[in-house]
C-alpha cells in the first residue's frame, strides 16, 4: 500500500515552477493571470523563493 504525503501530491499536480515572458520591464500575464506562491507544507520552516532571469 503506497500512503501519499498531501502536500507532495499538491506539488506534483501544480508543478514546483513557472516561466513568465518579461517585455519592456513588465511581466507578460493575461487579464486574469497572476504569480502566487504556495507553500504547500503544513509546518512552518523557512523558505527561499529562487528566481533566474535568462534572455538579452
Amino acid at each position: 500500500m503506497v500512503i501519499f504525503h498531501h502536500p507532495h501530491v499538491q506539488t506534483a499536480v501544480i508543478g514546483p515552477s513557472i516561466v513568465v515572458p518579461i517585455r519592456e520591464n513588465k511581466a507578460r500575464l493575461g487579464t486574469w493571470q497572476q504569480v502566487v506562491v504556495i507553500n504547500h507544507d503544513n509546518h512552518a520552516g523557512k523558505r527561499v523563493v529562487e528566481v533566474t532571469i535568462l534572455g538579452v
